[in-house]
């Protein structure tokens, strides 16, 4: 049995589904949530979660 993950409206985005609006984890946190389990399963995400954050933040706007 998956163990739940406790979260908070302000750590979730809502990703449009059909007709359904899905609140999933921020990538952000998704990717604290692999480093702190220290897994062996999650040791090949991480590069990956770490690089598709590097990639999502660059494609922000700048607020200046």
């Amino acid at each position: 049995m998956a163990a739940s993950l406790p979260f908070s409206e302000k750590t979730c985005i809502e990703v449009p589904l059909g007709r359904h609006k899905l609140k999933i984890l921020a990538l952000d946190r998704i990717l604290a949530s692999k480093i702190a389990a220290n897994r062996p399963k999650d040791a090949l995400t991480i590069p990956v979660l770490r690089d598709a954050l590097a990639a999502t933040q660059s494609l922000k706007p700048n607020p200046n």
